[in-house]
């Protein structure tokens, strides 16, 4: 479900929430723009390039242009993650394509069965990583509180000069 993009304003990026049912899959495939994921929940296996990931939530890709890639889940419940397109993917009726699929159908489990956590250590791990939030975003009041927090203490507020005091 695309969030942001061309039906938004947007003229250079999308953002879209994705998802996969338990035994779910997208065939290998290449882009002509660059795609980022970030897994928000679930278990993903990104085959990307050859390389197999399991990846869980707070786990972010990269798949820059040209680079073959692959989805699935062969987990018992469902995976959800956000995307970023840059530049934005074409519109279906377009006169080419942005999108070239290969291969066959995909069978999550074996892809499971040689699919391992990235090792966020080996430097070749360098289209897979792990983000959970820095300060301030992990302290942020989520969308849902009902007030901003107050003034922090310690904090003083200054007033504007008036005509008076110049």
């Amino acid at each position: 479900m695309v969030l942001v993009g061309s039906n938004t304003g947007a003229t250079h990026t999308e953002v879209a929430a994705g998802s996969l049912a338990p035994a779910g899959w997208i065939r290998r495939h290449i882009h002509s723009f660059e795609e980022a994921l970030y897994v928000l929940k679930g278990d993903l296996l990104l085959d990307i390039d050859g390389y197999i990931h399991c990846l869980t939530a707070g786990d972010y890709a990269l798949m820059p242009v040209g680079v073959w890639h692959a989805l699935a889940n062969a987990s018992g419940a469902p995976v959800h993650w956000l995307s970023v397109n840059t530049p934005q993917r074409l519109p279906l009726d377009a006169p080419r394509r942005d999108t070239f699929y290969g291969g066959s159908a995909i069978e999550p489990d074996p892809l499971d069965a040689i699919g391992r956590p990235p090792d966020f250590s080996d430097p070749s791990s360098r289209y897979v990583g792990h983000y959970e939030g820095t300060p301030p975003q992990v302290e942020a009041p989520s969308v849902t509180s009902p007030t901003p927090p107050g003034p922090r203490s310690g904090w003083t507020r200054r007033s504007s000069p008036t005509a008076a005091s110049r």
